[in-house]
């Protein structure tokens, strides 16, 4: 997927200096992207993941797009109960999203993070944090650099919502005003 991503930013923008963002599971898949960006020599001056995490050992296993776990899982991740998602989610759209969000955590249990030689900006959803949810820490195998954490006071489904991107994006605004970048 990562590789598939490269391949259409780089039509658009053949050379870096890149900006990286990623949200929930798009958190891997950018930090896949600066992997193999600095890996072709290219810069990435910016890496920003919105409560993404590496693959966790409680997402090892097969999900299944009809599974009740998978299902569960997927109305967290988006914040909806399950009458709030058949209300608004056109029926098209919900007969889809299950299996892709089911093999989307089948490709994040079997990937192996390589290591990014730069910084991460971090962004933590604090709102409804259940006591054993993951932590950003969990990237430090994977990043040579800083793992820069700000916490949003937002529950991880609501990160993309108007008032959460209301405390991000100062943030992120001044990450990428920054002339040193990152790495």
């Amino acid at each position: 997927m990562a590789k598939d991503y490269l391949e259409e930013i780089r039509r658009v923008q053949p050379t870096g200096p890149y900006h990286l963002l990623g949200w929930s599971y798009g958190g891997g898949v950018a930090h896949a992207m600066a992997v193999q960006l600095r890996a072709a020599g290219e810069q990435v001056a910016l890496l920003a993941m919105l409560d993404g995490y590496p693959p966790l050992p409680s997402q090892r296993r097969t999900w299944e797009p009809d599974g009740e776990d998978t299902r569960s899982a997927l109305l967290g991740t988006l914040g909806y109960s399950p009458t709030e998602y058949r209300q608004a989610v056109p029926a098209t759209l919900r007969s889809a999203l299950p299996g892709v969000f089911a093999a989307n955590l089948n490709l994040l249990a079997d990937h192996r993070p390589g290591r990014f030689d730069g910084d991460v900006l971090f962004f933590l959803a604090t709102g409804d944090r259940p006591a054993d949810a993951p932590s950003p820490a969990l990237w430090e195998p994977y990043v040579d650099g800083r793992i820069d954490v700000h916490t949003v006071d937002s529950p991880h489904a609501m990160m993309t919502r108007p008032d959460a991107l209301a405390r991000i994006a100062p943030v992120l605004s001044a990450a990428l005003r920054r002339p040193e970048g990152i790495r």
